[in-house]
């Protein structure tokens, strides 16, 4: 019996092993990814669980765990066809009435300022004292000629976003909406538009910072 007790013992605390050492499964919020590595994660994630079943028909006492690992990596699978899924719905219900205009970075910007934001550990829910601003991205103005087209360029400019965010549109690497995490909100301002854009780590708002401000003129810097 306690042979058995302690296999038992060694197998969940393998299990646990897999499960806290699956980089995968921190990364299957829809952000995370483009629609395409969400894709091919699903697809390995399926081609690991079909592997697991077939090794755990000749395993012996190492098939419970093989066949554990199977499921979870077929959950996995399916998270990641989720959230590729789920970008899909978000890309089309931004453009849905959204008509085809200039990439961002081939309208009038005239500005580019740093977004700055006060840092609160996360856990805190009544933050208290000071917490020191970081940076969180760039926020860039846009000149329009034509005021009546403030809405539908800013229409466009929801779908450019959402669709460099997912990886479905044009090839722009150097479109600060490519950056991975970035989340971006487009408003009206007077006859042209604020957009903004943020990124989750440091490094990300760096880059977006940089991206954006390599859209405005030499001339107007």
């Amino acid at each position: 019996m306690i042979q058995v007790l302690t296999m038992k013992g060694v197998g969940v605390a393998a299990a646990l092993l897999a499960l806290a050492g699956c980089a995968s499964w921190s990364r299957t919020r829809p952000a995370d990814m483009t629609v395409a590595k969400h894709e091919r994660a699903a697809q390995e994630e399926r081609d690991k669980a079909r592997d697991a079943f077939e090794r755990a028909a000749s395993a012996g006492r190492g098939a419970p765990f093989l066949r554990y690992s199977a499921l979870r990596h077929r959950e996995l699978a399916d998270l990641h066809a989720r959230a590729a899924e789920e970008l899909r719905r978000e890309v089309s219900a931004a453009c849905a009435d959204a008509k085809a205009t200039p990439p961002l970075g081939a309208l009038r910007v005239e500005r580019v300022e740093p977004i700055r934001e006060a840092h609160v550990p996360r856990g805190v829910r009544h933050p208290r004292g000071f917490y020191p601003e970081r940076l969180r991205g760039a926020r860039i103005a846009v000149g329009l000629d034509d005021p009546s087209a403030v809405d539908a360029t800013a229409r466009a400019v929801r779908c450019d976003a959402a669709r460099a965010s997912a990886g479905l549109g044009p090839d722009e690497p150097a479109s600060p909406f490519a950056v991975r995490t970035a989340r971006t909100n487009v408003r009206a301002e007077g006859a042209g538009l604020v957009v903004d854009v943020r990124g989750d780590a440091g490094k990300a708002a760096e880059e977006i910072l940089r991206r954006a401000t390599a859209l405005v003129p030499q001339a107007a810097r």
